[in-house]
């Protein structure tokens, strides 16, 4: 949460063009969409494979 509130107030007060702003905006948020997707992708193969019977 807190990194978010920081990209804000940096892109707030960047001298950035409005496009360059969002570009920024959006390539963080679907960063951190794509970790948590790897996370849980991960911990449900765990997950498969300790419930595969031998």
């Amino acid at each position: 949460m807190l990194s978010i509130v920081l990209l804000t107030i940096g892109l707030w007060n960047a001298s950035l063009e409005k496009s360059e702003k969002v570009f920024y905006a959006m390539s963080f948020v679907l960063s951190l969409f794509s970790a948590i997707a790897v996370q849980k992708n991960t911990r449900d193969m765990k997950a498969t494979k300790t419930m595969e019977p031998f």
